[in-house]
């Protein structure tokens, strides 16, 4: 790998590999736009810990804030680096890819728990339906519940698919009935 330490070797450029045309330094004068990667010396010369990914535009100017690239949704931070995994955008909470960055829509299977991501991205919390079935996601960090779930004072029971139930249901050899509103009663 070939680096080029910045000035008062205050920083590290990649420059390309040793027999690889797939990365190569810009002609002097030459705008860089699309992705680009940077490390430090101090933090990341044996790349231990990721490097932060960020989009310039055509015209080389760093991008903040919601990008679409190439037709996926990224987040970018006041600094112009790529948001990974969750993170908290004026209120809302949303799924950053943690490998890619892209953000992630619809049933998603994260830490052992099922979260629900609307088409915008952000995370459905209480009462969502889809199509006919109902669920409950936790009112604070949005993990979709199964088993007996109180919510706003009535007893409701969500199968193992998270599905809430109505009629009536057998739950450990012992019959509850369900109103229609899936409230045990």
């Amino acid at each position: 790998m070939v680096f080029r330490l910045g000035v008062n070797n205050w920083g590290l450029n990649k420059l390309g590999n040793f027999g690889d045309d797939s990365y190569n330094p810009l002609p002097i004068g030459e705008v860089a736009k699309g992705w680009t990667q940077d490390f430090h010396v101090t933090i990341d010369i044996d790349r231990s810990k990721p490097a932060p990914w960020y989009y310039l535009d055509a015209s080389g100017k760093m991008l903040t804030d919601w990008q679409k690239v190439n037709g996926k949704w990224y987040y970018f931070g006041s600094s112009g680096s790529m948001a990974t995994g969750w993170k908290y955008v004026r209120g809302k909470w949303y799924y950053l890819d943690n490998k890619n960055g892209d953000m992630k829509t619809g049933w998603q299977y994260l830490g052992n728990k099922w979260y629900y991501l609307r088409s915008s991205g952000a995370m459905v919390t209480g009462w969502y339906q889809d199509g006919s079935t109902w669920y409950y996601l936790d009112a604070e960090n949005g993990d979709m519940k199964i088993g007996w779930t109180k919510v706003n004072g009535k007893w409701y029971y969500l199968n193992s698919s998270g599905a809430m139930v109505t009629g009536s249901q057998t739950i450990d050899g012992k019959v509850y009935n369900f109103a229609s509103s899936g409230e045990w009663i």
